[in-house]
């Protein structure tokens, strides 16, 4: 999609007090979304120049779905849309996870959504593992949904109070879980300082980490210039050369 198109909302589903799931219908299937993309999107009143990224939960045919946190104005004003109703969409935007043989996903919060759309295009889960943290358990979604796409062994859950899984912070028990696990690359996506404590961890191991940065974004364009990233590049606009960056290429300490 090259322009906003009306999708329309084919099912909402409230995940907790903050969260919830949109399934759009989007009105052609000429298009694919791969994992770590986005869309922005905008209520069907608003002007289009005012929008906001949501990264994909999933993709089939030609419905999208989409997790939404509702933390300020515009995500609250998005969550009284009701079901059959239009919303403005434009997407796919950004890069892609690629496919690994051996990879481990640190997720934070609602950073679950891209990296559990790479676990539903997943060949190979038994060499996949996914490590899932919150501040409580409120913070951790989709969580049956994980379960039933992995093994036990393949799935950690932390919450920082304890609520949920072990008690601690996701990149604590990543750290204490590696001897355990054989990989190759890292996949995060979650707040900031998940990122940086996880940088610190792949340096030290010598692995690769690839994140996901979700910086304050209103076009998708690379007009906006509010998402620009600091790199050993110069400044780079998320929205169109990410939002996926090798951890090397950031400079961490101007963020």
């Amino acid at each position: 999609m090259k322009n906003f198109v009306k999708g329309k909302i084919e099912k909402i589903e409230i995940l907790s007090k903050y969260y919830l799931k949109l399934k759009v219908l989007l009105p052609y299937k000429k298009f694919s979304f791969q994992p770590g993309q986005f869309v922005m999107l905008s209520d069907k009143n608003s002007d289009i120049t005012f929008s906001r990224p949501f990264s994909v939960l999933n993709w089939e045919g030609n419905y999208i779905e989409i997790l939404i946190k509702m933390v300020g104005k515009f995500t609250k004003k998005i969550s009284k849309i009701r079901e059959n109703e239009e919303i403005n969409i434009l997407g796919p935007l950004g890069n892609s996870f690629k496919k690994e043989e051996r990879v481990a996903l640190v997720a934070g919060g609602y950073g679950i959504a891209p990296l559990y759309f790479y676990l539903k295009k997943g060949n190979n889960l038994k060499n996949i593992y996914i490590f899932y943290g919150g501040k409580t358990e409120k913070d951790i979604l989709l969580l049956e949904a994980l379960k039933k796409l992995l093994k036990k062994e393949n799935l950690f859950v932390g919450t920082e109070d304890g609520s949920l899984g072990e008690k601690g912070l996701i990149t604590d028990i990543f750290q204490k879980n590696l001897n355990k696990i054989k990989i190759e690359k890292v996949y995060g996506c979650g707040p900031l300082p998940m990122f940086k404590a996880l940088k610190e961890i792949c340096n030290r191991e010598k692995l690769d980490l690839y994140v996901s940065m979700d910086p304050i974004m209103a076009c998708g364009y690379g007009v906006c210039l509010g998402c620009v990233i600091p790199t050993k590049n110069g400044n780079i606009c998320a929205c169109t050369e990410g939002p996926i960056f090798n951890s090397k290429e950031i400079l961490w300490d101007k963020l």
